[in-house]
């Protein structure tokens, strides 16, 4: 396999480019530094710059708490949406995982 594992804040992506990027991004909830914003805007901002990492044709992978407009996100981003499944996690938390598809 020939791969990159890069960890680090998702609101402040490296400067590369991709075919495929498959990512478990934070609830946002235990890091102080992100008490003070929403996870709706972490989201926005995440996907915003994954949009000019990934070539047009490539493939992204992620896992979110249901309930979050991200399909809407993507498609904003020029993503199609290939897949998606939810996963029952406990009786508060159902965790969605979906592959799309960079179409623009």
């Amino acid at each position: 396999l020939n791969y990159d594992l890069i960890r680090g804040d998702s609101r402040f992506l490296p400067v590369v480019k991709a075919t495929k990027v498959a990512t478990d991004p934070p609830y946002g909830r235990l890091s102080p530094k992100l008490k003070k914003e929403s996870l709706v805007n972490l989201y926005t901002r995440f996907i915003a710059n994954l949009s000019g990492i990934i070539k047009k044709g490539g493939y992204f992978a992620m896992v979110y708490p249901k309930g979050l407009e991200v399909k809407t996100l993507l498609n904003e981003n020029g993503f199609h949406i290939v897949s998606e499944d939810e996963v029952i996690v406990h009786d508060k938390l159902t965790r969605v995982f979906l592959a799309s598809r960079k179409v623009s």
